[in-house]
């Protein structure tokens, strides 16, 4: 506060705590002011126990891209929900003898569940070989990062190719997919891409595969 006042700006305290959904307590190190109102504040709040609701709030084009996703989630969601059988998949990175698993606290795992997938090896984050053979998957999606985009049918035939992958069902019936990695990483304009490429991977008599590479 007390650099802004030095440049003549001003932050308007009431309209900033609308925003964020909380109280804003003005401070001033300088003068030593605030100080102990927020330090008061913060303790009666810890006393009540009481939890703020941030507001969030996004620009038209962001609230579009938003909705758009929200609905292709759930068209996928009405349209398998009759489904005798949810497609059992797996995630995974790496081509080392101990491959990586993208679990259920990832963006890519909690697309799976939320597509009505059900997400195996969800609670860890590598898995063996016996594992993947146990498992046994329908789908398995394996993760492509963005500087190997152009190297991607290389690295599905070396997939492929994996001695543990031979019997899997999910290679008899091609069902090994390429995911790019910045399409699930994190929440953003990519996510629609994550959501159909996901959606096809799961069920694709139902969706096309959206052709990303």
């Amino acid at each position: 506060m007390d650099i802004l006042e030095k440049t003549g700006d001003k932050i308007h305290v009431d309209k900033l705590s609308k925003k964020l959904g909380c109280e804003v307590i003005e401070i001033s190190a300088l003068k030593g002011t605030g100080i102990q109102k927020a330090a008061e504040k913060a303790v009666a709040l810890a006393q009540k126990k009481a939890v703020s609701t941030p507001v969030h709030t996004f620009s038209e084009k962001a609230e579009e891209i938003v909705n758009a996703m929200k609905k292709e989630i759930n068209d996928v969601v009405n349209n398998t929900r009759k489904l005798k059988k949810r497609p059992r998949a797996l995630i995974l990175a790496g081509m080392g003898k101990q491959l990586g698993i993208y679990g259920e606290n990832s963006l890519a795992g909690d697309l799976v569940k939320r597509l009505n997938g059900e997400l195996l090896a969800a609670d860890q984050k590598s898995i063996s070989a016996e594992q993947i053979i146990e498992y046994d998957p329908d789908v398995i999606f394996y993760l492509i990062g963005e500087t190997r985009y152009k190297d991607k049918d290389t690295i599905m035939q070396e997939v492929y190719a994996r001695r543990e992958f031979q019997h899997l069902t999910c290679t008899k019936n091609k069902r090994i997919v390429a995911l790019p990695l910045n399409a699930i990483y994190t929440p953003g304009v990519r996510t629609m891409d994550g959501i159909k490429i996901i959606a096809h991977g799961l069920y694709p008599d139902l969706y096309p595969d959206p052709g990303f590479f």
